[in-house]
């Protein structure tokens, strides 16, 4: 009997992340950058009542803080009997979410019988790593599922810039493969194979030598903590690296769907991802498909986060730019955390403060209240594209997000989403390092000193001094220290010190954590 992973690595769990690109709101938001009708008659935000699919949901996170955060009705699946049993420890006290412990055979037969219809369907980070006959069941759900002018996401490890790291995935699986017995763990096995390509690349294999992009991989890899990412990246039976004109044209075959455009905000602004030669070179390729798969070729692609549209319905210029103008942006960081200083696909690149400075200001203005495009344009005397272009690098530093209007029904639900993390993180339950934003419907990085703080400041404890008294409680309680610096603080005047800086800081953010909506 066939096991029931598949071939798929399953000895650690997957990684607790949130992927922002698989948000509604972020969807849209590169939808209408590509100039595709999408969102409210008003603005980009999402529908009320739309449905969404997520395939392969990992430890949950994505789906529930979408679900919490968004007016939708929410389905997943993943095979993993301990993804599901984590994930539904985060959709606890979530009644527009649904998910399922099926494989992707076993979901097809349910929306066989039950006939549900998505508006979106996405998968991220999957399609590299199941069977061509798990590749064409998703197409086949999509084919049949996705309502016309629906939207599908799917991201995928690419050529050309995997062809000189391939050979090293062989070495790696194949060492783990031989060396990994029932005494030896997980982790250890990961941390073996990866120190073991170290020590051979060491001998100057012909393989390696001019081959810096392999050894760069090595040493990423023995330098990596992260043995969960390795695993399910490295390890799987499968591992299938797609042009992307073989993606491109099997979903358009298979699935009736047109590719529309990546899910990076940076992808819509040539100036911060192509050099001026090849947007030259590529204006003259008229076929979209080829244009794109060339464009992988020029930036050596190795990863894709691909956008496809079931029946598009493109819109004119004017109407896409007032949707956009009409959206409200947020700061969901301070505005000190913008750095001129910025790591494109091409290079470190240097921005000019002064443009930057006058939209973060008055993001900040009037207590940090979401502003339309129109107001920044209006205020900040920018021109759509100029405004647009800011706003792509503010989002991509993480320091401004595309807001909503929020109704009763998303605060409550996101309460409830937010006090169940603290709550759970406290018993060492949940690891997430993120609490939800009902306004932005996206996920908050936050530390664990100031996810005690922000429990307390829930419960009403807002005075510095208190919440810098009750944090030292809780860490005695939970015999845990502080870290800084990579160092564990041990005397009570070091972690007071430390506590105090940090309620100091926490007591900044109040502002923004008002209107993001997380506390009221």
């Amino acid at each position: 009997m066939e096991s029931w992973s598949d071939g798929y690595f399953t000895n650690t769990e997957y990684t607790e992340g949130y992927y922002k690109e698989i948000s509604p709101m972020m969807i849209n938001l590169n939808l209408a950058l590509a100039g595709v009708e999408v969102g409210n008659e008003h603005d980009i935000t999402p529908k009320d009542g739309f449905s969404y699919l997520e395939l392969g949901y990992g430890m949950g996170i994505s789906i529930t803080l979408n679900a919490a955060t968004n007016n939708g009705i929410f389905y997943g699946t993943d095979f993993t009997p301990t993804h599901t049993h984590k994930a539904n420890i985060y959709a606890n006290g979530l009644d527009n979410i649904t998910l399922y412990n099926d494989s992707f055979e076993e979901l097809l037969e349910r929306l066989n019988k039950t006939r549900l219809e998505f508006d979106y369907i996405v998968f991220h980070g999957i399609f590299s790593w199941i069977s061509r006959e798990n590749q064409d069941i998703i197409l086949e759900i999509i084919r049949k599922f996705l309502k016309p002018g629906g939207i599908v996401y799917n991201s995928y490890n690419c050529m050309p810039g995997w062809s000189s790291k391939m050979a090293l995935r062989e070495i790696f699986r194949m060492h783990n493969r031989h060396y990994t017995n029932a005494s030896t763990g997980a982790h250890e096995s990961i941390a073996n194979s990866a120190n073991f390509l170290k020590e051979f690349m060491e001998t100057n294999p012909m393989y390696f030598q001019g081959n810096q992009i392999a050894q760069s991989l090595v040493t990423q890899l023995t330098q990596s903590n992260n043995h969960k990412y390795l695993g399910h990246e490295y390890l799987n039976s499968t591992w299938d690296i797609f042009y992307f004109h073989e993606i491109a044209e099997r979903m358009q075959d298979m699935a009736k769907c047109s590719y529309i455009t990546m899910g990076e905000i940076l992808e819509h602004f040539n100036e911060w991802t192509l050099r001026p030669e090849w947007v030259s070179y590529l204006s003259n390729i008229k076929d979209k498909i080829f244009q794109e798969q060339l464009k992988d070729f020029c930036l050596n692609r190795q990863f894709r986060k691909d956008i496809y549209c079931k029946g598009v319905a493109y819109t004119n210029h004017n109407t896409a730019k007032t949707k956009l103008l009409n959206t409200k942006f947020a700061l969901v960081e301070q505005k000190e955390k913008f750095s001129t200083k910025m790591q494109f696909v091409l290079g470190e690149g240097t921005l000019k403060r002064e443009k930057y400075d006058s939209v973060l200001e008055y993001l900040e203005s009037k207590n940090y209240t979401s502003k339309t495009g129109w107001e920044i344009s209006e205020k900040c005397k920018l021109q759509f594209q100029e405004l647009m272009s800011i706003l792509a690098i503010l989002m991509q530093q993480g320091i401004v997000s595309p807001a909503q209007t929020i109704s009763d029904t998303i605060k409550n639900r996101t309460k409830i989403y937010n006090q169940n993390i603290i709550k759970n993180k406290e018993k060492s339950i949940l690891s997430a390092s993120y609490i939800a934003s009902p306004v932005t419907c996206s996920a908050i990085a936050i530390n664990d000193l100031h996810r005690f703080m922000l429990g307390f400041y829930m419960q009403g404890i807002t005075a510095e001094n208190n919440l810098i008294t009750r944090t030292i409680e809780k860490l005695k309680e939970l015999d845990s220290k502080p870290i800084k610096d990579g160092k564990t603080l041990t005397t009570d005047s070091e972690i007071k010190k430390e506590i105090t800086q940090m309620a100091n800081e926490f007591k900044q953010k109040i502002g923004i954590f008002k209107n993001l909506g997380i506390i009221d």
